[in-house]
Order: structure tokens, then sequence, then C-alpha cells
């Protein structure tokens, strides 16, 4: 859609609310509010409504947009007062630079998998814009009753508080700031879900006192949006990379991950909004869970809160640590260096085709990331609810119509029989019998998963509820590998990379296992922090198994070609401080080389000693 096409489609969405007086729209003056598209990137909004000031800086393309723009201020002028007007006005030129509008299907298929796992009963959108997360909640979050939304912008606001008004849930349209929300609503909400406003744009909020929230405005939407959510609730916002990415926000990451667990994070294509406000805008989908009684975060949201500067062909960005280990695994599209919107050098991400068709890698990142992370654990006051339900239906009451008794042989005496099936079940169904997973022995890990996971993983994972899964499918990766020239004559782009070791900047990536006793090796691709001499060979078992190097318990088997342009596309600062002509000190990168080396060079020499004694 062209710019011009979006002005005059803006223009005749006002023409439908400011003209109606009856608060009642047909469907199909619904339908055609449901397309508003805001002001985002549109600079013509700067210009202002005088074509004898301001425009006169204008250039050619803009001054074309004149006429389709002094419509639209007559619409604006026809049924506003003079007030409203002004304020209006002020409210657009404001948000040309954050009101990007997120595509429809993006937003349906996380409510579609989410509703598998999470129940949202109510929903809050703290920056609505034309209602697009609040329009696809209806039907796919199933249990929904109600809504609370916020949108700042005055013109926007009117038409999102036209368009909630065919739907057939309650929702609360706050046309003002996120930041004058109610301290009341706290705690409240099931879902926090929204596209969050992003710059360098301070935020007055006198409840917030900490200049590193209120500094930014996403970063402002991050502590206040979490405030909303309920305890185990969840949050799930579009944000910019730079929340991510910018070493500076590490103060902000660390207060939401210390409050929250980590659920799934997708790097969106940068062109995901180009069709939609013809702009290009690096983006995240995070989804946290809200947890404010945790003691510590989990490794993951450790590698989360940091964010490192890089080189790469030429240029320096700064990367989050996260998405730099789990670029192949989060990332939907080509990844390339480039410049975001503000003509700034960053990781660019493309999608090529039509952008709808993401949907499908977006649904398989959701989709593993809650099956691992997401843990449904009722409360005392759900479990009695249930017992409950079990004793409303009579289930604990037997009588010789409902007892499920083998009366084969006409004793008075029989077993009960062991069919869960011939029970009657409460009105909302019965429970399932099977029993809960007891914690993890070290004899339950079978052989072939026990010889490959390093021993201080094995010990850390004893005692687990939660690893069952995970050995299970590690089997099957294991028991399906090719032994000792399997892959031979394979392309090395198109080898299979069954499993994956890393310790410190240090990455193994195995393609074949070698089960012989006198061998006991695995043929890799190892890369020991250094691209330039990384290479194809054997690595004894013992010497991963043996040492701090630790196997990657969320690996799925791909093609090499997918690892390795990943791993090419990004060099560190390290990498090229011994081509500058300023001497600094070893980086944390090279001391982690250093380490691992020393820790291998000492395992060889275990190894020796032990064969010696032999």
């Amino acid at each position: 859609m062209t710019t011009k096409q979006r002005i005059q489609l803006n223009t005749e969405c006002l023409q439908i609310v400011l003209t109606n007086r009856t608060g009642k729209y047909t469907s199909k003056e619904i339908e055609t509010l449901k397309q508003w598209n805001g002001w985002g990137s549109i600079k013509a909004v700067l210009f202002g409504d005088d074509r004898t000031q301001g425009w006169e800086s204008a250039s050619t393309a803009d001054k074309q947009l004149l006429p389709d723009m002094e419509k639209m201020y007559e619409v604006l002028q026809g049924n506003l007062t003079g007030r409203e007007y002004k304020e209006g006005l002020s409210s657009m030129k404001a948000s040309i630079l954050t009101q990007f509008f997120t595509p429809p299907t993006l937003v349906s298929t996380f409510y579609e998998v989410l509703n598998q796992y999470h129940t949202v009963s109510n929903l809050y959108d703290p920056c609505a814009g034309s209602g697009t997360f609040i329009i696809e909640a209806v039907g796919k979050l199933e249990k929904l009753q109600a809504v609370c939304a916020y949108e700042k912008e005055i013109v926007t606001g009117k038409v999102l508080d036209a368009i909630v008004q065919s739907l057939p849930i309650p929702v609360l349209v706050n046309v003002k700031p996120f930041e004058e929300s109610s301290k009341e609503e706290d705690g409240q909400y099931d879902l926090v879900c929204s596209n969050v406003p992003f710059g360098a744009f301070k935020v007055y909020d006198p409840a917030c006192k900490d200049a590193n929230y209120s500094g930014k405005v996403h970063n402002y939407f991050v502590w206040k949006g979490l405030q909303k959510v309920k305890e185990s609730g969840i949050m799930a916002i579009v944000i910019t990379s730079a929340f991510l990415d910018t070493v500076s926000n590490k103060s902000i990451r660390e207060y939401l991950f210390m409050n929250s667990d980590f659920i799934s994070l997708v790097v969106l294509p940068d062109n995901l909004f180009k069709e939609v406000a013809g702009t290009e805008a690096p983006s995240h989908f995070l989804v946290v869970r809200k947890n404010t009684g945790k003691t510590e975060m989990s490794e993951e949201e450790k590698l989360l809160c940091v964010s490192e500067m890089h080189i790469a062909c030429g240029v320096t960005f700064a990367l989050n640590k996260y998405c730099q280990k789990m670029c192949g695994d989060i990332v939907i599209g080509n990844v390339q260096v480039g410049k975001n919107q503000y003509g700034k050098p960053h990781r660019e991400v493309k999608w090529e085709g039509d952008i709808n068709d993401i949907v499908g890698p977006f649904r398989d990142i959701l989709v593993r990331d809650l099956d691992i992370r997401y843990k449904k654990e009722p409360t005392l006051v759900e479990t009695f609810q249930e017992l409950g339900k079990i004793m409303g239906a009579e289930l604990l009451t037997v009588t010789e119509e409902t007892a499920p008794w083998d009366e084969s042989d006409g004793k008075d005496n029989q077993e009960p029989i062991d069919d869960w099936n011939k029970l009657p079940c409460p009105p909302g169904g019965c429970w399932d019998p099977t029993p809960d997973p007891l914690p993890l022995k070290l004899s339950d890990i079978p052989a072939s998963v026990k010889e490959i996971i390093p021993i201080h993983q094995q010990r850390a994972i004893v005692g687990s509820l939660e690893h069952w899964d995970i050995l299970e499918r590690i089997k099957t990766v294991v028991d399906s590998m090719p032994g000792p020239y399997g892959q031979e004559g394979v392309d090395a782009d198109d080898k299979i990379v069954y499993l994956h070791y890393f310790y410190g900047p240090c990455d193994w990536y195995i393609v074949e296992k070698d089960n012989c006793p006198e061998q006991y090796q695995m043929y890799c691709y190892a890369n020991l922090g250094d691209d330039m001499c990384a290479e194809w060979g054997y690595v004894g078992m013992p010497e991963l198994t043996d040492s701090k190097v630790e196997l990657d318990f969320f690996w799925t088997p791909r093609k090499f070609s997918q690892i390795h342009e990943k791993v090419a596309l990004v060099e560190t600062v390290a990498s090229t401080q011994e081509s500058t002509s300023v001497k600094k000190g070893p980086s944390k990168r090279d001391i982690a080389v250093k380490e691992a080396f020393q820790e291998i060079k000492e395992l060889y020499k275990k190894l020796e000693i032990e064969e010696q004694n032999q």
C-alpha cells in the first residue's frame, strides 16, 4: 500500500467515525475501519495543515500528497472542536515514528498457540492502535470475557472505540497515555499483549523512579506492562530489537527476567511492517511469564541480559548474547549486515516472499518453546476444586449401578476392575490417571544417552521432574545417528548435525558417532572460538564428557549449512582488535578461549597419566 493510499483510507475511516451520530455502524463500515493503519512513517503529517507554512520545505514527493492531506484536515476540522483538533494534530505528529501496526495473521497465530497452554479470561493492551490484538483475540482465546485497552493517539482512539463496539465482549477503551493508567489495574490480567512503541523518548510517570526504565518508551512499557499481569500470567509483546540488543538496556532486562520467567523469543523480519507502514523496523516477539518470587535467573535469562559490540563486514553493532547463540533457532528470515530505520548498522533480517508466510516458522518456534518452558501447575485451591467436582459426580459414593465390579462369577467380594474408562466422569471431564513422573535417577538415563552427556550435566538433572521428555528425545537422535563414514561423500553443507556441544565461545557440531570401545570418538566440525581455524575432525568423547563442555539439550538435527551461514556471519570485536593501532587488554572472548584451551590441555595430561598408570 502506498502512502497516498494510506492517507485516503485513513480519511475514509475518519469520515465514517466523526460523522456518525448514532454510535452504531454497519458491518461494511466496521470492515473499513479495521483497515485503519495510523500515521507511522507518514512524514507529510509533520508539515501541518497550512499549505503556506511548512510545506515549502517538503520534497516533491511529499508535495504530491498535499491534496489528500487537505481532504483529511477538512474532515477533522469539520467534526472536532478547536481544542480536539489541535490535540489531534499534535498526537498524530508524535506517532509517525512509533505507530506501526502488526499484521493480523501474526497475532492470530500466537493466540491459537497460546490457547492450548494458557487460559485467558481478561486481556490488557497498553498500546492498542487499531485494535488488532483485541479483534484477533475474540474467538481465538476461548475463555476471554473482557478487554482493557489504552491508545494515546486521539484520532486512532476514536476509530478504535468504534471498532470494538461490534465485538461480543466488553472492551474498555481508554483514549489516554498508558502512564496515566490506574494502579488498581496492577496484577489483574491473565495476558498483556501488544505492539509497544519504541524510541529514546522519556516517559513521565511519578511512580517510575528509575531513569533506566522511563528514559526510553519501550523500556517503560516493559516495566509498566509487567505490573498489570497477575502472577503466572503472560506478557507477550512485539518490541524493537533495541530492547535486547542495546548495551545500555541491561538494567531493564535484569528487572524483567528477575520478575518473570523467559518463555519464548522470535526474531522477526525487518520488513514485517513494510506493507502496512512502508518502513522497516527490526523487531522481536518476546513472551515471558510473571514470577516475582524467583531468586535467580536461568542460564538463558542471564544471556538475555547481556549485549556486546560486534564487528562484521567492516561495521560495528550491538547484539544480544542469547540472540547470537540461538540465531539458527529463533530467527525468521535471511540474516545479513545492514542498517536499521535510523541508518545505524545492525544485523538485518529479511523475509523473501509474502510476509504472511512467516506464520509457519513463527508457530513452530512458539510451540517448541511453550512445550519446553511453559509449566502448568495447579494451585492448592484448584486441586480441591477438582476433588469437589469428583465428589459431586459421586465417584466416591459407589452404588450397585455405578460400582465398577466384575460380577461374572456372582461373588460378593470382587476386586475393582482396573479400567478408569468405566468410572463415571464429572461434568468437566475425567482426570488422567497416569501418575506424575518420579524424580529422575542416574540409573534412569539410557546407556546410549549417558555416554554422550557430560558428567556434570548428568549430576545436574538427577532429581529433576522435567528432563524425561528431553532424554527420550536425545535417545531418539542418538539411536538414529550414523556410524563412522556414515555421511562420507555427502557435501559438507548437506551433512546432518545431530548433536551440539559448547563451552564459552567454542562449539562442536557432531555428525557421526563411533561406539567402538577402542575408538570411542565422534566426527565433528570444531570451532574453538576462531572461525578462521575451525575444521572437521575427530574428537574423543571423554574430551567432552569429562570436562566442563555442555551438551545442548534443546538442539534439533539440521543441515550444517544452516549453522555455518550463521556462524560465519558475525565476527566479534575481539577478532579485529589485532588489526587496529590501539592496543587493548584481552577481551572476555579472548579470556574464554584461553580458558577453554587450558581446560582441554589439562584433560589431555590427565588421560596421558591414566594411560601410563595402566
